[in-house]
């Protein structure tokens, strides 16, 4: 049976309700606030008041945690008892209003050490960054480096703006209970960021150090969309997996960036000898969806599957809430399940074959190293800024020349290798306490100096520091790293890959959203001593094959202790945020 929504306002906030077949209660208080909205300076601010929310609630006997993501920040919790609904939403609120000044050095610590156990920017963030610079999607290729600086009058005035009851939407799988209130600031309703992608010449390919092969693109909000991602991905499942033997794992996500438009990414691993294969296949694979279009039993089979994840108890129910819940707080239209099924069902061949050729025409290859047969197809992305700027110059023992002008910032590694920050186009100026400075264009390009290679130092950070505004400048009170990409010197920056210029200052994979879910993967240890349950299960469920009703204790022993395992590991979800 289809999931039904009923609708109704707590505290001047919509709930979205829908029946939970299990019996098991959910709820989730989402509101319009990510990381697309933030600034570099003050990047991580959404991440930083989710942290402040709920630092200071202690482990409960039900499951809860945040989330945030490019557009949208979820507080969600589970239960069996109703009643801890309305706790766990009180619990919110209180963290959502509450003064935090004696935490905020505290969390901001937190989360800057969890950074440190993560690897570089991941393929897609690098691919969104080369996509928008660093605005918008974009920051998703930079560190939180709002954490090094951020005070309480910024949080507050964040949480002001944002975390209101105009900005907010509940949902809740179960019955609705008694006693809920959602304790909220009345605010005003936000809407979804404009975005400003930068002028590329798209197809185009990058070099980006990484395992595999990925591919970014750009599609209208529309029902062909998801058919089409879904087509691909199990067409290339089948070649690259199964009929090649060419990679292991093939993924194919989407993600919404604002109304109306949202971004594929598209993945597969690879030996690296196989990664042109890969490539080309990637490729080949989305231009014959474009030529040919799908079967009539591609169309048919993603229809089912939809169908069937509308229809699967309380994940049905909770994916008609959420998306309701992202249509409201975004301005669109409702739509209930019978509506998004017609719309399924009614996506044409045509359609596919059309969403197809948007997305080629908007798709940034990435790949370890230049292919010939890829350069065939499609230009690399530039490396270096078209721009020049005339100026005050002054020279690197290197050779190097940087020239500050009226116009902007410009680094002169040798002729035509050049990074330039155009006046007004600043994103951000991070200053180490040891001098160096990297200077970030909203283009995503950087110009980055170490006093070292320089004999005019002092001048040359006036300079830098002339062309930004004083609200955009981030101190970080700890030396610069010694070898971050073209930051130590412009010996470095001229040693760089492809695309140097932007790939200096990757942060980890997801330090933007980090939602800590509860289906965290149990420790090896943990899977172990579960497995060990789940035998002496099976030997009573053996037993009681051969009759012997004695087995049923074990089945009983053994069905607890894989219980025990699962509660023991949400109860460590919370002290690891």
């Amino acid at each position: 049976m289809l999931p039904s929504i009923e609708r109704a306002s707590v505290s001047g906030v919509p709930v979205l309700r829908a029946a939970s077949p299990s019996g098991t209660n959910s709820a989730a208080l989402t509101f319009r606030v990510g990381r697309f909205d933030e600034a570099l300076p003050a990047s991580g601010i959404t991440h930083l008041v989710e942290h402040l929310a709920l630092a200071a609630t202690p482990p409960q006997r039900y499951q809860f945690n945040a989330e945030v993501s490019g557009l949208f920040t979820t507080f969600a919790m589970q239960s069996e008892d109703n009643l801890d609904v309305p706790r766990f939403v009180a619990a919110v609120c209180l963290g959502l209003t509450a003064a935090h000044q004696g935490r905020l050095e505290q969390e901001k610590r937190v989360l800057r050490t969890a950074a440190l156990h993560r690897g570089g920017a991941s393929l897609v963030a690098t691919c969104l960054r080369e996509r928008y610079g660093a605005t918008g999607p974009g920051l998703l290729g930079y560190e939180e480096f709002g954490l090094h600086r951020l005070g309480w009058a910024e949080i507050e005035a964040w949480r002001s703006a944002w975390f209101t009851a105009a900005n907010a939407v509940l949902c809740i799988v179960g019955e609705l209970p008694a006693g809920l209130e959602v304790d909220l600031p009345a605010g005003q309703p936000r809407a979804a960021p404009s975005l400003s992608p930068l002028a590329l010449d798209l197809p185009g390919s990058i070099v980006a150090d990484a395992g595999g092969v990925g591919m970014s693109m750009t599609l209208p909000s529309m029902p062909s969309g998801p058919v089409t991602l879904d087509i691909l991905e199990r067409r290339l499942i089948r070649i690259l997996r199964y009929d090649r033997g060419l990679t292991y794992r093939v993924g194919c996500i989407g993600q919404p960036l604002t109304v109306g438009l949202d971004h594929a990414w598209v993945a597969a691993d690879a030996l690296p000898d196989q990664i042109p294969m890969v490539a080309e296949t990637m490729l080949a694979t989305l231009e014959a969806i474009r030529d040919t279009g799908p079967a009539d039993e591609e169309l048919q089979d993603y229809a089912h599957r939809f169908r069937d994840s509308l229809q699967s108890a309380d994940r049905g129910a909770a994916l008609a809430v959420t998306g309701g819940a992202q249509r409201v707080l975004t301005h669109q239209p409702d739509q209930n399940s019978e509506q998004l099924l017609a719309q399924v069902a009614g996506v044409e061949p045509a359609d596919v074959r059309q969403m197809a050729s948007d997305l080629l025409s908007t798709a940034i290859l990435a790949i370890p190293r230049p292919i010939p047969a890829i350069a065939a197809r499609m230009k690399q992305l530039p490396k270096w800024s078209a721009a020049t700027i005339t100026g005050t110059e002054f020279r690197a023992r290197s050779g190097a020349r940087l020239t500050v002008g009226e116009a902007g910032v410009m680094l002169l590694v040798q002729p035509g290798d050049r990074v330039t920050v155009a006046a007004g186009e600043a994103a951000g100026l991070l200053r180490w306490n040891d001098g160096k400075r990297a200077l970030i264009g909203r283009d995503g390009f950087v110009v980055g100096f170490d006093p070292a290679h320089w004999t005019d130092a002092d001048l040359i950070r006036r300079s830098l520091e002339s062309v930004i505004d004083p609200s955009a400048v981030i101190d970080i009170d700890e030396p610069g790293p010694a070898t971050i990409g073209h930051l130590t010197g412009p010996v470095a920056l001229a040693a760089q890959p492809a695309r140097s210029a932007r790939d200096a200052l990757s942060p980890s994979p997801d330090a933007i959203a980090v939602p800590v879910r509860v289906s965290r993967t149990l420790s090896r240890r943990s899977r172990i001593i579960r497995s060990l349950w789940v035998l002496v299960a099976a030997g009573g469920l053996l037993a009681i094959a051969n009759k012997d009703w004695g087995g049923l204790v074990f089945v009983v022993l053994g069905l607890s202790g894989v219980a025990l395992q699962q509660v023991l590991a949400i109860r460590r979800l919370r002290p690891p945020r």
